[in-house]
């Protein structure tokens, strides 16, 4: 019998004495923090009598079949014209916060003032409609209408509100790759919405957008954004799509895009070189080598990058002032299932392309809830690897590519000697040594449509990548990093995240003896050892000399008091000279004073010659054949993609452009034929009179490790002048 009055109630909600739910919030992103720094639901309670009421013994529940669900405490007043919280989270917590042991659904439900009988509903809100992140739901000030609220008023009284939401538009031809026009018509499910659109990358609205009357025709590469508005509603948001005619690209040369007004600082242009593309030997494949990729695809308006305060135009810019909204698709030549789009924020990252004039410069992709979703939930780098990022890098690498200051000579950094793929092939050799690397992929990139060349894009190791790919909270990591331009006698680290007390405590137990096994054990509490080891060798190999004074990360679980671990960060000074010696490296406040230091310690130095062996030799990580099939195998995902480089950014130093056949494929045949054979026996020799490797040569199996038949005879080498020793489990 009580229930059945409930569900009368519900149908026709009765009101008693003042209180009233006056507003909540179902999807709370960031709009109120409870006291762990959480953002759960939120209910508000609003007494609109002058004097105070209890909310003793009261109820709240969002179950229409279980009105006693959660109960107010015994000493719950609500001021005289005032409001209380409750936090929908679920915790069912008493104190100086109230939180109830539900939580509210975004795709609706029920939610209920009981009075102390446990029967009588105070207010209701029967099946509540959807809801949206950040937006609350509550009754318009004196009336009974309940509304959304885009800005809400947690404690205050309700203003500016609307009656809903504009359906989204819809588009009928999706993103993607068209060779013959297409006609494309915008929708929505609002009766009566207006659609307003743009084709050059601007926000549509009523003062820059066109509107939508009937179908487009679309024949080149178009960028179309649209929203649909109606009266008291909340407008849709902006859909975006890239169309991409590649004949239309091949030719682009930026008609009626701003020059840029700030050459000193940033100067480019827009043009493919026909030198390039009409050039006989590439002329045929260009198409199929754009497509050899997936694309990215960045839009915003004009002004928010090329022009006056675009961040284009002024690249030496920091932060996140210099940080500006756009959309992001992915488009799959191969799959357009797998096409995506998010909103994001761009900023200019990094200091190599940041400070020198010319196009090509490195970017950053931000995702927020500021923008859209709070983060980009899709395997950008396959199914088996985490799917939900805060930060995209898009390298352009600078010091390794067409566009960098320098010719260079020999095998000096310079546009001759340019790879482009030098920073992900460091990243795969940490990554096949056995570290925990940064995932990357290659993309091509288009800013509003105009091509903008090939770009690794790979993850950023902050404290949203360690609490995804090492667990724990953002708050429990110390993040530290050596930012471009630090001081080659050594910069105190910035502090990305957490705090630098571990750092300095261990900075000062290194300047101890570390030839005492007590001061040696405080060390590798500190450090993951093997880790660390093969970080150091890692850019040893690589002859890295953009480092340890610059170019690194280190990341320690805090409230565990766990070790550092190193991140290797862009390594584009690597692979040049095939001499070059960085076994002496002793930076201040870096790895290469902790390397330094360690190696006066005996065990360390056997422990490191051991990683070196296992790594150069049998087929290891660093062997000839290990790095020479993964260099091959960046060749050839990269050769087609760097004819499209090529036609984009090849003319940016010489008149006669920079082509695949006649400087990239050289350059790679160099690394493959010179450098990869000799690089190992000459970083072995440096090793070894740096007292890192014995001169006594290692025993050899002749077989190292796999299957084997039943039983097996392993044998082991002999000699009249030495001994070989060897243990059984």
């Amino acid at each position: 019998m009580i229930r059945t009055a409930s569900v009368l109630f519900l149908l026709a909600p009765l009101v008693i004495a003042e209180l009233e739910i006056s507003e909540f919030m179902a999807a709370n992103v960031e709009t109120l923090a409870d006291a762990d720094g959480d953002f759960p639901d939120w209910i508000e309670i609003f007494n609109s009598d002058v004097s105070s009421a209890s909310l003793a013994d009261h109820y709240l529940t969002d179950d229409p079949e279980d009105l006693t669900k959660w109960s107010f405490p015994e000493d719950a007043v609500v001021p005289g014209n005032g409001h209380v919280f409750v936090f929908a989270s679920g915790k069912d917590q008493i104190g100086e916060e109230w939180h109830a042991n539900f939580s509210l659904r975004a795709d609706g439900e029920s939610l209920l003032l009981v009075s102390p009988d446990g029967e009588t509903i105070i207010d209701a809100y029967p099946d509540f409609p959807e809801q949206r992140s950040d937006i609350s739901y509550g009754l318009n000030v004196g009336t009974t209408e309940r509304q959304f609220y885009p800005e809400p008023t947690p404690g205050s009284m309700n203003s500016g509100g609307i009656l809903g939401f504009v359906a989204d538009t819809k588009f009928s031809v999706d993103r993607g790759f068209y060779d013959d026009p297409i006609v494309v018509e915008i929708t929505s499910a609002t009766p009566d919405a207006r659609i307003l659109y743009s084709i050059d990358g601007s926000v549509p609205s009523l003062f820059s957008g066109l509107t939508y009357t009937g179908p487009i025709t679309i024949s080149p590469t178009t960028i179309l954004r649209a929203v649909a508005r109606k009266g008291q509603y909340l407008e849709s948001n902006i859909d975006t799509h890239t169309y991409l005619f590649l004949d239309d690209v091949l030719n682009q040369d930026g008609e009626g895009l701003p020059n840029p007004p700030n050459p000193a600082v940033s100067d480019w242009d827009y043009e493919m070189d026909p030198n390039v593309v009409a050039d006989p030997r590439y002329a045929s494949t260009l198409k199929d080598d754009l497509k050899a990729l997936r694309t990215m695809s960045v839009v915003m308006p004009v002004n928010d990058l090329w022009r006056g305060r675009g961040i284009y135009a002024n690249p030496t810019q920091l932060g996140v002032d210099w940080e500006r909204a756009c959309s992001m698709e992915i488009l799959n030549p191969d799959d357009s299932f797998a096409n995506v789009q998010e909103n994001a924020g761009l900023r200019i990252q990094g200091a190599g392309s940041r400070f020198r004039n010319l196009g090509k410069k490195s970017m950053r992709l931000a995702f927020r809830s500021a923008y859209g979703a709070s983060s980009f939930r899709y395997p950008l780098f396959g199914e088996a690897h985490p799917s939900d990022f805060d930060t995209i890098v898009l390298r352009g690498s600078y010091f390794d590519s067409w566009t960098v200051h320098a010719p260079g000579s020999g095998m000096a950094i310079g546009w001759q000697n340019a790879l482009q793929f030098r920073t992900d092939f460091g990243h795969l050799t940490h990554q096949d040594m056995g570290a925990h690397t940064i995932l990357s992929d290659w993309v091509h990139l288009y800013l509003n449509g105009q091509y903008w060349g090939i770009y690794n894009i790979h993850e950023r190791p902050d404290e949203a990548f360690a609490a995804l790919h090492l667990g724990s909270e953002e708050e429990d990591y110390d993040i530290l990093k050596q930012r471009p331009r630090g001081q080659p006698n050594g910069s105190i680290p910035e502090l990305v995240n957490g705090s630098l007390d571990a750092w300095e405590s261990l900075m000062s137990l290194i300047r101890e003896d570390v030839s005492n096994d007590d001061v040696y054990r405080g060390i590798l509490t500190r450090i993951d050892l093997d880790q660390f080891i093969d970080y150091i060798l890692m850019n040893l190999w690589g002859g890295n000399q953009d480092w340890p004074h610059n170019n690194w990360y280190a990341i320690r679980h805090r409230t565990s008091n766990g070790p550092f671990i190193f991140y290797t960060w862009d390594p584009e000074n690597y692979l040049f000279g095939l001499g070059v010696n960085q076994t002496g490296v002793d930076t201040n406040h870096s790895p290469g004073i902790l390397f330094s230091r360690l190696r006066a310690n005996a065990d360390f130095r056997l422990r490191f010659a051991d990683r070196v062996h296992r790594h150069l030799f049998n087929d290891g990580a660093l062997s000839v054949a290990a790095n020479s099939r993964r260099f091959q195998d960046l060749v050839d995902k990269l050769k087609g993609p760097m004819n499209a480089e090529s036609a984009r950014w090849g003319d940016s130093r010489t008149e006669r452009p920079l082509n695949t056949i006649d400087t990239w494929l050289p350059t790679v045949d160099e690394k493959l034929d010179e450098y990869l054979p000799r690089r190992n026996d000459i970083v072995l020799s440096q090793l070894t009179a740096a007292d890192l490797y014995p001169s006594v040569e290692a025993p050899e199996f002749q077989q190292h490790g796999g299957d084997v038949d039943t039983p097996y005879t392993l044998t082991l080498p002999t000699s009249l002048f030495s001994k070989t020793y060897y243990t059984l489990p």
